[in-house]
Formats: structure tokens, sequence, C-alpha cells
């Protein structure tokens, strides 16, 4: 029990240290530490790993195909059951078939958005956690199942 108080004293005097070192150095920010952003941050880089491997797909399908999956205008969730149009065009450029998910969309209405822009052209969307507050949304319209509430701030195009 000794040992336990030791431990708990010695974090709380690394954790006063870093308070009192933020209040002195406004650019640093004691949140950004926290086990939560850690986390979210984790998810964020997942999701820019994913939207890379989801970009290599296209481009084998661009490659094997002439074009880009699904028509030109068209747009959804690349994880949809109900459009599954752009997942099953490239579910065959992955192991055992399995398309990156976000990795928090069972908790969400965010799961990676895909758009055919034009014959040459789409884009892959997600949203990000550890964003500024005056990072870009992104928004597509005449999309008949765009999420409401400008979820999408991330954003890749070829």
């Amino acid at each position: 029990m000794d040992r336990f108080i030791k431990v708990v004293v010695f974090l709380a005097l690394i954790y006063g240290s870093l308070v009192a070192y933020s209040y002195f150095n406004p650019n640093f920010q004691l949140s950004k530490y926290t086990p939560v952003a850690l986390i979210a941050s984790n998810r964020d880089n997942t999701r820019k790993d994913d939207l890379k491997r989801i970009q290599q797909a296209l481009g084998f399908y661009w490659r094997d195909h002439g074009s880009y999956p699904a028509a030109v205008g068209w747009c959804g969730f690349i994880s949809s059951t109900l459009y599954p149009q752009a997942k099953e065009a490239i579910e065959t450029y992955f192991p055992n078939g399995e398309v990156p998910k976000d990795p928090s969309s069972a908790e969400s209405n965010t799961g990676y958005f895909y758009v055919h822009v034009d014959s040459r052209h789409y884009a892959l969307l997600a949203h990000l956690e550890t964003l500024t507050g005056d990072s870009p949304v992104y928004e597509y319209k005449g999309c008949n199942n765009w999420p409401s509430g400008g979820n999408y701030n991330y954003q890749v195009t070829n």
C-alpha cells in the first residue's frame, strides 16, 4: 500500500508540472496527451491509412477496367449493404475481400464515403476526430444519401 501511495504522489507531481508548464506556455495543450486524445489520434491515423489503401484499390480497378466503380455521380458509404456498387467493385483488391471500415463507424454515421465525381475523378472522405475548428468541411450537393451535419473533414482525391 505504501508503494501505491508513492506512485500516486509521483504521478500527481508530474501532472501538476505539466499543468504549470501549459499555463506558462499557451502553445502547449495538455489535452493532446490524454488517453482519449491519443486513442482518437490513433483512429485518425487508421482512417488515413485506410483511405490510402482504398485509393490504391481504386487505382487497380481503373487499370483493369478503364473507369472507376459505379456510375458517374454515384455517391455513398463504401461499406453500404444497401448500395454496394463501390464495395463490390474493389473488394477483390483486398485480402479476403475485406474493404477497410472506419474504426468507429459502428458508433456513428461517418463511415468512409465514396463519390464518383466524373469519368476521371473520385473523392474518398472520412471524419477525423483530432482536427482543429478551422478544418475544412466537405459537402457534395446532389448526393442522395449524403449524411447531414458536415460530417466529413478529410478528403483524398485523384
